[in-house]
């Protein structure tokens, strides 16, 4: 009897990614729309040395889901004469969300949104210039240092810092601390995320902190565009070495 075993693949710009931008929906990256209104719209999604994909969108007042989620590396390669005529439609829920994100691979996409139906197509979203007021844009960083998130938009910059996560010995609580009152140790969750939120007076805060792996998520309630750049890499991040176990001692006869 023979198995086949599927080989692991690391995709090692993972690890290396120094920079995020909000034109460019990238491994790391997503980008979250939110579909006030009921109607048709038409989602076009270029990619690098890809030809583009075209999607429709109705969005209605009846039942519906309220988020899908799109893995734009995982979406069918249309033929070229077939990029432009529609592709596959989805439902949405009116007030609901559309997520695009892309779980392999190094390539990057753009996205642009335009409402259907008028004379003209009305542009929601033209991903490559700014995001709209309204929707998400979330990035996780890997590499621990300091960061430099800046929005030209709006003319604002703050200041993140990534660390490494504590080890699991690191979280606990000794008794004793405790019944002193000592601060528990931080402790790793990646699922929850930090919330920052940016408009018009820039972002909430000047500066933030995470663990590498935990995502950051923007909140845009005015049109900006985002990037988040490493400045200045930890070079203490190497994982100490474990000290070797010593042999315990011989117990002498008396």
């Amino acid at each position: 009897m023979s198995s086949q075993q599927k080989q692991a693949v690391l995709n090692r710009a993972l690890f290396t990614q120094r920079s995020f931008d909000s034109s460019r929906i990238a491994v790391l990256s997503t980008l979250i729309h939110r579909f006030a209104e009921a109607g048709d719209y038409e989602v076009f999604v270029s990619r690098t040395h890809r030809t583009p994909l075209r999607l429709e969108v109705s969005v209605v007042d009846e039942d519906a889901p309220y988020q899908h989620n799109l893995d734009l590396a995982t979406l069918q390669t249309p033929e070229k004469r077939d990029c432009c005529q529609g592709g596959k439609g989805l439902r949405l829920h009116a007030g609901g969300v559309l997520g695009f994100y892309t779980s392999q691979g190094v390539s990057t996409f753009q996205v642009r949104i335009s409402r259907l139906g008028g004379k003209e197509k009305q542009v929601l979203l033209n991903h490559a210039e700014q995001i709209p007021a309204g929707d998400f844009f979330t990035v996780t960083p890997l590499l621990p240092g300091m960061y430099r998130v800046s929005d030209p938009v709006n003319k604002a910059e703050m200041i993140l810092k990534v660390t490494m996560p504590p080890v699991p010995e690191q979280g606990k609580v000794e008794k004793g601390e405790k019944a002193r009152g000592e601060r528990r140790s931080p402790v790793y969750r990646p699922d929850q995320p930090v919330l920052i939120t940016v408009g018009k007076k820039g972002f909430d805060r000047r500066e933030a902190s995470l663990f590498s792996g935990q995502t950051l998520v923007f909140q845009v309630q005015s049109a900006a565009r985002l990037r988040v750049d490493l400045e200045k890499e930890d070079a203490g991040t190497t994982p100490p070495k474990k000290r070797p176990v010593k042999p315990p001692r011989p117990k002498q006869q008396a």
